[in-house]
């Protein structure tokens, strides 16, 4: 397994990562980013589930397996969209207003 990232690892955070997280895609769904060689699929999802990127579940209501991003992710993936990441705003006011007398 190499440390980076590679090119169709990414693809499929970033589609997984604009899909709602509750549903996640199924591998058919994945398939125009994965190609069609089932091989380098399996081995490109292998490689995201030992990261703990992606996580696998079973769909209740059809038994469908499908993928989704693994919690961190998916909280890294939200933060990013919601621009969490941004320069914080400075804060107004002197050290000396906020100091409190005990």
């Amino acid at each position: 397994m190499s440390r980076g990232w590679g090119h169709k690892q990414r693809k499929v955070v970033e589609r997984l990562a604009a899909a709602p997280w509750e549903d996640g895609l199924s591998l058919s769904a994945l398939r125009p980013v994965l190609g069609p060689d089932r091989s380098n699929a399996r081995r490109v999802i292998r490689s995201l589930l030992a990261r703990g990127v992606v996580e696998r579940y079973h769909d209740p209501e059809t038994g469908e397996g499908r993928l989704r991003l693994g919690f961190w992710a998916h909280i890294a993936a939200t933060m990013k969209r919601e621009r969490y990441f941004d320069e914080p705003e400075p804060v107004e006011g002197t050290h000396e207003q906020w100091e409190t007398h005990d």
